[in-house]
């Protein structure tokens, strides 16, 4: 009698564990929610059960919304490009909300280029990415500075090197002769919002997107065909305030001078010159006058000194100013970013030099989940004292080749080209740079908007 009880009682457990493994085996529905960190919803989440194959899974629908079966046991493995991947046991639920997280690292791999997005390891074509991150502390004055030997097959060739002068970059070479061979600036989206790199503040600049292939053409037609340069400018970061402050001041100055000959050194070399050596005879040397008259140019060398370092006087130690303030805050339907910058640059050479003043404006705004505002506007104010004289090269007025027995006052040179009485009109370069002047000023305002739908 006890051995059918336990028989009973054994029979009894193996059905309730039988029972209960068969409820842990069955599948049910799962629903839910995927949404971002702001609350939108996330469409193209894909969600499967971890460990199985990826075709068991499903995607969100465009609400953000998805419906899978799957067993008490189960992990679902919600993963979506820009986010970071995220795990969630079923256990006893039917209904599942997640929120994912953007992920940064994610985002940097991706590389948008004309015709589509892909990862930097499957990309072909040839694209460059620059962090302005890497380089805000470089004291460049302008995009093209910034950018000299960071992109590789980019050549960045300098101006001058006034303040303010523009240099020149070529990214597919020198491909014609009479057209221009500059790429095409795109900046936030808008085409030809800048007409050079110096209206661009450096410290303004978030990324900059080389193109450097024909699939610059696919987007741009033939103004892409000499590569293009996508910059992204800075925005508010969401629920959250941001202020940036920086200051700089530096001084330039010429590397190295030559060791030119001062007043009494180039009389005494004016007085040697008024007589020649030549042969005459059997070798003998004789001495002759170099022009006709006696005597020598200079009666005292000596009375002359040092005279005028004419190097000295046309260059001096630049000093450079730089400011910047920005602020960029935002909430979870719109964003701003405003910003202001001063530069006060002066040029080595007397008379050059550049002031300019900038600033930026961006807002963004989420209307509608389905529509975006977006407003750009940017001015800047230039002034350039471009420059009026030169330290080297074959000109008569070049601060090399000045006789250092003129003054910085003098207007006539009374020795003349060969030191004969009488004398040569004398442009005196010194007066030139600080009397003339040679200005060019230069206002911009830039406003753009636009609306962005979205229509999937």
């Amino acid at each position: 009698m006890m051995s059918k009880k336990i028989a009973y009682l054994l029979a009894s457990l193996l059905l309730l564990v039988a029972s209960a493994f068969g409820l842990n085996a069955q599948e049910k529905n799962i629903t839910g929610l995927v949404l971002d960190s702001a609350g939108h919803p996330l469409p193209g989440v894909s969600v499967i059960i971890s460990g199985t194959d990826a075709k068991k899974g499903t995607t969100t629908d465009a609400n953000g919304k998805y419906a899978i079966k799957a067993k008490k046991d189960d992990i679902l493995l919600f993963t979506c490009l820009g986010y970071t991947d995220l795990q969630e046991r079923v256990e006893n639920r039917t209904q599942i909300n997640v929120v994912l997280q953007e992920s940064s690292q994610q985002l940097e791999e991706t590389v948008v280029i004309a015709y589509g997005s892909a990862r930097k390891s499957d990309l072909t074509g040839s694209v460059s990415v620059v962090n302005m991150d890497d380089i805000e502390n470089t004291p460049a004055l302008s995009l093209d500075a910034a950018l000299q030997g960071r992109v590789a097959g980019m050549e960045v060739i300098s101006g001058g090197g006034e303040p303010g002068e523009d240099g020149s970059i070529l990214i597919r070479g020198t491909r014609s002769l009479s057209a221009g061979n500059d790429p095409l600036i795109v900046v936030d989206g808008v085409v030809d919002a800048v007409s050079s790199f110096s209206e661009i503040n450096v410290q303004d600049i978030q990324n900059v997107t080389v193109l450097k292939d024909a699939s610059s053409t696919a987007m741009y037609g033939s103004r892409g065909a000499n590569g293009v340069i996508l910059v992204t400018t800075k925005g508010g970061n969401e629920a959250k305030l941001t202020i940036t402050a920086s200051a700089s001041i530096g001084v330039s100055q010429l590397p190295k001078k030559l060791d030119l000959m001062n007043a009494t050194e180039f009389a005494q070399f004016r007085n040697d010159l008024r007589y020649m050596t030549s042969f005459q005879g059997n070798n003998a040397m004789a001495t002759t006058p170099l022009v006709s008259g006696s005597g020598y140019p200079v009666e005292n060398p000596a009375s002359y000194g040092k005279g005028t370092d004419w190097m000295d006087v046309l260059s001096r130690n630049a000093i450079e100013q730089k400011y910047y303030v920005a602020a960029g805050w935002g909430e979870q339907r719109s964003k701003m970013y405003m910003s202001i910058s001063y530069d006060d640059i002066q040029g080595i050479v007397i008379g050059t030099g550049m002031k300019r003043i900038g600033t930026l404006l961006k807002y963004n705004r989420e209307l509608f989940k389905w529509l975006k505002l977006n407003i750009r506007g940017s001015y800047q104010h230039t002034n350039r004292d471009i420059n009026k004289i030169t330290l080297s090269g074959t000109s008569n007025t070049a601060a090399i080749a000045l006789s250092p027995m003129l003054k910085i006052t003098d207007t006539w040179n009374l020795y003349g080209d060969t030191g004969v009485v009488g004398g040569t009109v004398f442009n005196n370069p010194y007066i030139i740079a600080k009397e003339s002047d040679n200005r060019s000023v230069k206002d911009q305002l830039s406003i753009g908007g636009g609306l962005e739908f979205i229509i999937i």
